[in-house]
């Protein structure tokens, strides 16, 4: 263990003071429009404080369409984007070297929070018991180019794409 704990490793170009790493799951401690609370940022600083080398945080919805349910962490607008920095800010400042990841994730058809879902095929989603509107959103990036690019794939590989570029 000790080695696990006291040597730096690299994940692609970043490195990471150990290989603990804590995975992204659903926190559940946002507000209804999407916004991190207090509670949340005192988790992962007591995440950070006891030495993980990087946290992924769990998945925020990227435009109002992915949102999986309540309390999730939003990132579809600017105005939240405070309330992430101040998050980054505190497991730096106390974490000695911890690293964060914001997961951003689109649930698709697994959303218990909207009325209509979309999704690559219009099957019955079992838990909901919805069928999603029929939407190329899953199929992987590459295989996207081989369809007619719809104004709705646009806007969804859009809100990803912007929510990365204001992470760098």
């Amino acid at each position: 263990i000790f080695i696990m704990y006291s040597t730096n490793h690299k994940i692609g170009s970043i490195t990471i003071k150990n290989r603990f790493v804590r995975s992204a799951t659903y926190e559940g401690m946002a507000n209804e429009k999407g916004e991190i609370s207090n509670n949340m940022i005192e988790m992962y600083k007591r995440l950070a404080q006891g030495g993980v080398g990087l946290i992924i945080t769990g998945f925020a919805y990227p435009q109002l369409t992915g949102r999986a349910g309540s309390n999730q962490t939003g990132v579809h607008n600017d105005g939240l984007i405070s309330c992430l920095k101040t998050l980054s800010k505190t497991v730096h400042l106390f974490g000695e070297g911890c690293k964060i990841a914001l997961q951003i994730g689109h649930c698709g058809r697994q959303s218990k929070h909207l009325l209509e879902t979309i999704a690559p095929s219009a099957i019955l989603e079992k838990i909901s018991k919805k069928i999603p509107r029929k939407s190329i959103l899953n199929i992987p990036l590459f295989i996207i180019y081989e369809y007619k690019y719809t104004s709705e794939v646009s806007e969804i590989f859009s809100a990803f794409w912007f929510e990365f570029r204001k992470s760098i």
